[in-house]
């Protein structure tokens, strides 16, 4: 029984001190409501009575001690920190919510749009439009009346993880989606499907082999084979004997493919051979990829043993020959142009090799070749500081008419002054093609220290003969082009003016006029683009851009750097 009691005293104790303390602070709460009713009053708070009996505290109750001033004040300092640490939990439990939400409404208005939309709403945002067709390609799709396949013979992967071709998917992709369901576009891997060889080339005419891009006609059966090599123009780097890109080809080398497969027939030109003739392959790739890629076909032809020029010549050019033909040569040459036969003669670079034979063939063209050298004399006409580098221009014809600019330049280097014949006649029309300034002159024989008066010198002419026509046999005109320089078109040219001089745009349309081939005229060129560059250039006071560079990569990045810490350290003390 003592244990218990024991036992029952600290209980007895604890509820004894708790009321008590209850009582005591119902005591005040209730002296305060006294003491703020009589100041509302104006009485003067009543003192208790000095003889009034002091009640007794409980048994067991402690006396409380007041809080001093500096507990307090930390106290409070607690209570207030703790409620700002509850906000801020609160708080970042709301961003952390906010954030996933937002995340999922992004993933699912992304997934709608794309199963709704899909490419519908993409863009290139490429400087040069790298994945974007021309106006000329939709053009050509918008007029197939055939269906055409682009297959690749490889994945899809490969080419889209290509560091070089990986923009070619999509492109492609462009032109299935913009041809009204005529192109089809598919990725075979020749590893795992061996068959697409013969599927593609029964007869293994064009040996295919992977990574090449095959364009097929199913109505003519005609194929194109498009090699990664023609997607893009290289030069090579002298400092670091590299090889660099300096353009995107592929929307010429593709388009050209379907316009080469689907047309009804194909010009073939050839060049003659025999006489220290230029190669395309060597010098003149970009006058090769031109003709390949709207649809002329090329050959070689050696007059010496060949019969004649053959019958499906729509045209026959001399590349920058360093000998005369043989009379022989010039007969067949003759014939072949008295049958409705194109030719046209670009000449190599200056020498004082005398083109007789080949005069007799331009004669029925009002048309020779000369001895003299052409030079310039007015100084805004030169190019790199020699005379014989001329910047030309295109008087208006029939080849220049809707896509000449006036003073568009034309860079042409060491031409042959090309001479109009005084034989007038009304069925040969001759007319100045490429002409040098006022101020042009000639070095007779290509002597430096005999030179002509100054006037405009001729570097090229074109002439149409009518006169073979008959009817039957001769059904169309004769058309010839005696043209001073091949510099015109070959690589050491374009690969400096590349599209922004006439060059290209002259070359196109010359052989488009030369083989009769004025439906396709100055319509399907397409023009390579160039490599996106992100340099600054031609910027004459650097300054301000140095005072740029140093605000953006220094000044702001310290702005942000003090904000933060400010931030912190008020964070701190919260």
């Amino acid at each position: 029984m003592t244990d218990d009691k024991a036992n029952l005293i600290p209980d007895q104790a604890d509820v004894m001190s708790k009321d008590s303390k209850d009582a005591a602070e119902q005591a005040e709460i209730q002296q305060d409501s006294a003491d703020r009713n009589t100041k509302a009053q104006g009485e003067p708070v009543s003192q208790p009575q000095a003889d009034a009996p002091k009640a007794k505290p409980p048994i067991g109750s402690k006396k409380a001690k007041p809080l001093s001033a500096k507990k307090a004040a930390r106290n409070k300092k607690r209570a207030s920190k703790a409620l700002v640490d509850r906000r801020n939990r609160k708080m970042g439990r709301y961003s952390t919510l906010s954030i996933l939400l937002i995340i999922a409404v992004l993933l699912a208005v992304n997934i709608l749009l794309e199963s709704v939309v899909g490419d519908a709403w993409s863009w290139d945002i490429t400087s040069n439009k790298l994945m974007t067709l021309g106006d000329v390609s939709i053009q050509l799709l918008d007029g197939l009346d055939q269906d055409v396949s682009i297959t690749y013979l490889g994945t899809e992967d490969t080419l889209a993880s290509s560091s070089t071709y990986s923009f070619m998917p999509d492109f492609l992709k462009e032109y299935a989606e913009k041809s009204n369901g005529k192109v089809a576009v598919s990725y075979v891997d020749p590893v795992t499907q061996p068959s697409i060889y013969t599927d593609l080339d029964a007869n293994d005419v064009y040996n295919l082999t992977s990574g090449e891009f095959v364009v097929k006609s199913s109505e003519t059966g005609r194929i194109k084979v498009v090699t990664t090599s023609e997607l893009v123009t290289q030069e090579m780097d002298s400092s670091t004997y590299s090889y660099q890109i300096t353009g995107y080809s592929a929307e010429s080398a593709i388009s050209g493919a379907i316009n080469y497969v689907t047309l009804s027939t194909v010009p073939k030109i050839y060049f003659t051979s025999g006489h220290s003739e230029a190669t395309l392959s060597d010098s003149y790739q970009y006058f090769e990829n031109l003709l390949q890629n709207n649809g002329f076909e090329t050959a070689d032809l050696d007059l010496i043993t060949s019969d004649s020029v053959p019958e499906d010549a729509s045209a026959v050019i001399m590349l920058a020959p360093k000998t005369d033909l043989t009379e022989l040569e010039a007969g067949k040459l003759t014939d072949y142009v008295e049958q409705g036969g194109n030719f046209m003669f670009a000449a190599g670079d200056f020498s004082t090799t005398a083109f007789t034979n080949v005069n007799k063939v331009l004669e029925d063209f009002n048309l020779s070749v000369s001895n003299d050298r052409a030079i310039e004399t007015d100084q805004s006409r030169i190019y790199a500081q020699n005379n014989t580098y001329i910047i030309a221009t295109s008087p208006s014809s029939d080849i220049t008419a809707s896509t000449y600019a006036d003073n568009s330049p034309i860079l042409i280097l060491d031409a042959y002054y090309i001479q109009k014949l005084q034989n007038p006649v009304d069925w040969i029309t001759v007319t100045n093609l490429i002409e040098t300034s006022d101020q042009g002159a000639r070095q007779q024989g290509g002597d430096e220290n005999s030179v002509s008066a100054s006037g405009v010198q001729t570097l090229a002419l074109m002439s149409e003969n009518t006169g073979f026509e008959n009817g039957t046999t001769v059904t169309t005109s004769s058309r010839a082009i005696a043209l001073g320089s091949a510099s015109l078109f070959s690589d050491q040219v374009i690969s400096v003016v590349q599209n922004s001089w006439y060059n290209y745009q002259l070359t196109y349309n010359m052989i488009n006029w030369l083989t009769n081939n004025d439906a396709s005229g100055n319509d399907l060129l397409i023009s390579d683009k160039d490599v996106a560059s992100y340099y600054l250039t031609n910027a004459t006071n650097t300054a301000p851009l140095q005072m740029i560079a140093f605000f953006c990569s220094v000044v702001i990045p310290l702005i942000l750097i003090i904000s933060a810490i400010v931030v912190y350290r008020r964070r701190q003390h919260l």
